[in-house]
């Protein structure tokens, strides 16, 4: 005879599914948990890496700026002179020879060769007049000699400051907003990083900031003009001062056509004045009565 197979009810079934649930339930949870473990590990992990990164970033910025100011000293005394001739048979000491000899004969100013240290081509040899470093024993000397390069207009020489790669870029930034200030009738040149305009320092922050325009140049930045607000640039006062002083020209000019000649008008008048002895006052035409009458 065959065994019978136990009969499967309802709450069998019941049991096994809530089972069945009960450990759905409790895998889920745990996934849950370990998934919220992990999270903020991993939170946490990145916040670390983050504050690294932002360590990492301040100490390459420090170590760049100190390069930059190592760079900057190693050129301080350093001078590039442009346009001289380039000879294949030139030497060192030629090279002092000439530089000595422009600076005497061009701007004027007494150098020996004793002041320059050092002097040589820069650049590769592409068969152009490649430019000459020269090395200044005196950063007096140096800031003098640049001072007088504006002798140097109408040659084919120039000389510039011997700059590191930054401040070349932030001069050449500057050289076109010179430029640019120039075309306006501006009194514009370069002092150190900045640009002089009418009396008036910017920066390169302060004209790129201020988005100044080029038919606007240049009006002092708002922290210095009384008449600006704050944090608005206040590029139209200068054209407003302006327009303000050609009206009251304008004026002037109108006033002195109307404006009578006080001593013209005073020679006529003096002109015109009956003399004193012709004068019939009151007191004399009395007296001659009296005379009359006395006659009579």
């Amino acid at each position: 005879m065959s065994e019978k197979k136990p009969k499967v009810t309802i709450d069998d079934i019941y049991e096994l599914l809530k089972e069945v649930n009960n450990n759905l339930t409790t895998k889920i949870e745990k996934i849950d948990q370990d998934l919220k473990t992990i999270s903020a590990k991993v939170s946490q992990e990145i916040e670390e890496t983050k504050d690294k990164v932002t360590t990492l970033e301040t100490e390459n910025s420090e170590l760049k700026r100190r390069i930059e100011e190592t760079e900057r000293k190693l050129k301080s005394n350093n001078l590039i002179v442009y346009g001289i001739k380039e000879d294949n048979l030139e030497t060192t000491a030629s090279l002092v020879d000439e530089i000595e000899k422009i600076i005497k004969e061009k701007l004027e100013l007494n150098l020996n060769s004793s002041e320059i240290t050092n002097t040589y081509r820069i650049g590769k040899d592409k068969g152009k007049k490649r430019p000459i470093l020269v090395t200044i024993n005196s950063q007096m000397r140096k800031r003098e000699i640049l001072k007088n390069c504006y002798k140097l207009k109408g040659t084919n020489i120039y000389i510039s400051e011997d700059l590191i790669g930054k401040d070349l870029e932030e001069r050449k930034i500057l050289v076109n907003y010179m430029k640019e200030a120039r075309k306006n009738n501006k009194q514009a040149s370069i002092r150190g990083n900045k640009l002089l305009v009418d009396g008036n320092l910017y920066s390169i922050q302060e004209l790129e900031d201020n988005n100044i325009k080029k038919t606007d140049y240049f009006s002092p930045p708002p922290e210095r003009r009384a008449t600006s607000e704050p944090s608005t640039p206040n590029v139209f006062v200068d054209e407003l001062e302006e327009k303000t002083r050609e009206n009251i020209h304008e004026v002037k000019e109108e006033k002195k056509l109307d404006i009578p000649d006080k001593k013209k008008t005073a020679r006529k008048q003096v002109e015109h004045r009956p003399s004193p002895t012709s004068r019939d006052t009151p007191r004399k035409r009395s007296a001659t009565r009296s005379t009359t009458s006395k006659r009579n």
